[in-house]
């Protein structure tokens, strides 16, 4: 093979290799943003998830707070104290308070739960677009430092010979 070929070869497996280097780094920042997303799916679900979950969690609470009340009012009511007043009321207002504290606990904790998944989400978002744009500087530079080898070879070819 000639010098000639062999310096042509040298040069189109420069291209190539750099066609290839600057594919790589564009798929690859690619590949992570997708990642990334699906990431942001799931976090997302899982927020939709703990906000249904406070949900039922609340209606749980309600309700054995109604059952608790309605427990206490039959047990007041069979030992013959009028319901109407005194410690019958207090005891109700007490457990009526208390459930609703509860409630506002689950709501709180499940509100903050919702809010930290869809936080992840946007976090991940946000690092799938810094990992494209990444891939893409990748490959920009890719092409740059390609040319500037294949630039450099070609001189050497035409020019020190």
């Amino acid at each position: 093979m000639s010098e000639t070929a062999l310096i042509a070869t040298a040069i189109g497996t420069s291209i190539v290799g750099t066609g290839v280097s600057a594919y790589s780094s564009y798929a690859q920042g690619q590949a992570a943003k997708d990642a990334a997303e699906e990431q942001a799916k799931i976090a997302e679900q899982n927020a939709k998830d703990a906000e249904y979950t406070g949900s039922l969690e609340r209606q749980r609470i309600n309700l054995k707070k109604a059952e608790t009340i309605g427990t206490g009012r039959a047990a007041w009511g069979s030992s013959g104290v009028a319901l109407g007043s005194g410690s019958p009321v207090d005891w109700e207002v007490d457990v009526d308070e208390r459930g609703r504290s509860d409630v506002r606990a689950s709501k709180y904790n499940s509100n903050v739960t919702a809010y930290n998944y869809r936080t992840g989400a946007n976090l991940a978002r946000y690092g799938g677009a810094n990992a494209s744009a990444a891939g893409m500087t990748g490959s920009f530079g890719s092409l740059l430092s390609g040319a500037g080898t294949v630039a450099g070879d070609w001189y050497k070819y035409k020019y020190a010979a």
